[in-house]
C-alpha cells in the first residue's frame, strides 16, 4: 500500500466513525452486488473496530 492509499483509508474510517449510525448496539443493513467494488468496500468496513459485520 502507498502512502496515498492509507491517507485515503485513514480519510475512509475517520468519516465513517463520525457517523451518528457507528454507535454501540445499532445495526445497519449495507446491501452489495457482490462485485469487486462492493467486496472491497465489506473488506474495509470490516478492518473498523467499532463495527461488527454479520453476513
Amino acid at each position: 500500500m502507498q502512502s496515498s492509499d492509507s491517507i485515503n483509508y485513514q480519510f475512509f474510517t475517520d468519516g465513517i466513525r463520525s457517523q451518528l449510525w457507528v454507535t454501540p448496539g445499532k445495526r445497519v443493513l449495507v446491501a452489495c452486488s457482490g462485485g469487486l467494488d462492493s467486496v472491497f468496500l465489506l473488506h474495509l468496513l470490516y478492518q473498523i473496530p467499532e463495527l461488527t459485520l454479520g453476513v
